[in-house]
């Protein structure tokens, strides 16, 4: 019997950030997502820049499975593939915390090219594709030379696989629905870990 996580996949994100004013904070973080399907695995490396002291614009690139399907115990089918998510952040309270720490809005445009593979009693392979459009809210906090950021978002998209496909014989149950709310749910912890040389840079540029 397999253990199922609820805490899942570790993704890595890659996240650079900075801020205006002359000086840049150059962050490296490592990201834990717990997506709703426990199997999901997903690298994400992240590239953010802030445009001023409330707003940044971001892109993620995104690699894995998406979801992996189990009956009696037995891993059937996965949904994998690769996406791209350009985003953008609004960080509405900037007196102590410019951009890109504290308290920020978001939204965000995702596409993805999807392979739904089936393997129980017949093998079906299928390609696709989904995209959404969503929002999320979360906070970023600055320890010395570490940052932590908690997001909770969702999106609201479809998908469609290729026709003509075996889609049929494949078990409702097991079937991919891009459709689905929770396939676009985001809920992300991520740790970050500025550079030393660059944050000891954006501090000898205030002396």
């Amino acid at each position: 019997m397999s253990i199922r996580i609820f805490l899942l996949p570790l993704l890595l994100l890659l996240s650079f950030s900075g801020y205006s004013q002359k000086k840049h904070y150059k962050v490296i973080s490592l990201n834990v997502i717990p997506w709703f399907d426990s199997y999901s695995t997903v690298l994400q490396p992240t590239f953010e820049y802030s445009l001023n002291k409330s707003l940044s614009l971001g892109l993620s690139i995104e690699k894995g499975k998406f979801n992996i399907g189990e009956y009696n115990g037995v891993q059937v089918s996965d949904l994998k593939g690769w996406g791209i998510m350009p985003q953008f952040r609004y960080y509405p309270f900037t007196q102590r915390k410019p951009a890109p720490f504290g308290f920020f809005i978001g939204t965000h445009f995702r596409y993805r090219i999807l392979e739904e593979s089936y393997y129980s009693n017949v093998n079906v392979s299928t390609r696709g594709y989904s995209f959404d459009l969503g929002a999320c809210l979360g906070y970023k906090i600055k320890a010395d030379i570490l940052n932590f950021e908690f997001l909770f978002g969702s999106g609201w998209g479809n998908g469609s696989f290729k026709t003509p496909n075996q889609r049929d014989l494949i078990d409702p149950i097991l079937k991919s629905n891009l459709s689905s709310a929770e396939y676009y749910l985001r809920m992300e912890i991520n740790v970050g870990i500025h550079f030393p040389q660059f944050r000891n840079e954006a501090k000898s540029s205030n002396d």
